[in-house]
């Protein structure tokens, strides 16, 4: 049932927890109460990450290459 699912909304945030990339997501018809802390594994929406990535490179002035190994790795495995 589409009720069930959770689609990907917008990253909100980067971490580096326990070795591993994890990011805030916000999810497409849910409030910020629901915002969840995801490692890229579960996150259906590789488009979502870049965009993220591209603003923070955007307002920071860099873009940081945190995370892009495993976003390449899942982008492999899509296509």
């Amino acid at each position: 049932m589409l009720a069930d699912r959770w689609i990907v909304g917008t990253i909100l945030k980067y971490r580096r927890r326990k070795g591993r990339d994890e990011y805030l997501v916000n999810w497409i018809g849910w409030d910020s109460t629901h915002n969840t802390w995801e490692p890229v594994r579960n996150i259906n929406n590789v488009h979502a990450i870049d965009k993220f990535w591209e603003f923070q490179e955007e307002v920071f002035g860099k873009r940081d290459q945190i995370g892009t190994e495993e976003r390449k790795e899942k982008s492999k495995r899509r296509s």
